[in-house]
């Protein structure tokens, strides 16, 4: 009867760890798409969006539609996971009797689990800032995936809105290269673009043949230099040789 119990125990503890678990993946892959925009605070978490302890402002004290969260609580918080590159952050917040040491806190991560502060917006001795839905902008690493605001409380309340988080761009454009230019590109392989070169993936030269269809195309990512024994063998005609030059 012991060994049953025993089991049991085992057995719910095992079920719990995976229910667990399967409510981490599934919020991994609940991300919303580039770019987001969001002013509406109330209902159902958008796709991508925690909120934990916030409540909802549907007041002309809000700073768009009246509607905004207000951070209410000492460690309330909002946390946004999305897909793709992002180029900026914006967001509105908007103070109601914050004192010293209240502050917004305002960090990014590329896995949800490790956070690097992006800003800290309250009362001195945090970044003084009028908090009256002045937009706020912020550079977004490339590799950020989740955005979190979290609330530190001495007193009063903070409202956020209008967040907008842009799309940035997967391509790296080369430095521009003064002219005359010259690059002598050798006879043994390399791995990395000489400076003012990038190759990209995208466009299929055996079906962009035209001008009309060259403007029409767009690149997609970046693409890796393939080693100089793999061109040779799809395209034994073919190939980077010599110089570059232009003047």
């Amino acid at each position: 009867m012991k060994l049953n119990l025993l089991s049991q125990t085992i057995i719910k503890k095992i079920v719990f760890l995976l229910l667990l678990i399967g409510g981490i993946q599934i919020q991994g892959y609940s991300q919303a798409i580039l770019p987001v925009t969001r002013t509406i605070w109330t209902g159902v978490e958008p796709t991508g969006w925690s909120n934990f302890g916030t409540t909802d402002r549907m007041t002309s004290f809000a700073c768009t539609g009246s509607n905004a969260a207000t951070f209410d609580n000492n460690n309330d918080s909002a946390i946004v996971n999305f897909t793709g590159i992002p180029l900026n952050l914006t967001f509105s917040l908007k103070e109601a009797g914050m004192a010293s040491g209240s502050k917004i806190v305002v960090s990014q991560s590329n896995n949800g689990i490790n956070y690097t502060l992006l800003g800290e917006y309250g009362p001195a001795p945090a970044t003084v800032i009028p908090l009256n839905c002045s937009p706020i902008v912020i550079s977004l690493a490339g590799t950020t995936r989740y955005i979190k605001w979290a609330y530190v409380k001495i007193s009063g309340n903070c409202d956020i809105d209008d967040v907008n988080i842009s799309a940035g761009s997967s391509l790296t454009n080369p430095a521009p290269q003064a002219l005359p230019y010259l690059q002598n590109f050798g006879t043994t392989a390399f791995t990395t673009y000489p400076t003012g070169f990038q190759g990209f993936n995208g466009v299929d030269g055996s079906i962009v043949n035209s001008q009309t269809l060259a403007e029409a195309s767009a690149p997609t990512t970046n693409a890796a230099i393939t080693s100089q024994a793999v061109a040779f063998a799809a395209e034994p005609s073919g190939g980077l040789y010599g110089f570059a030059t232009n003047s």
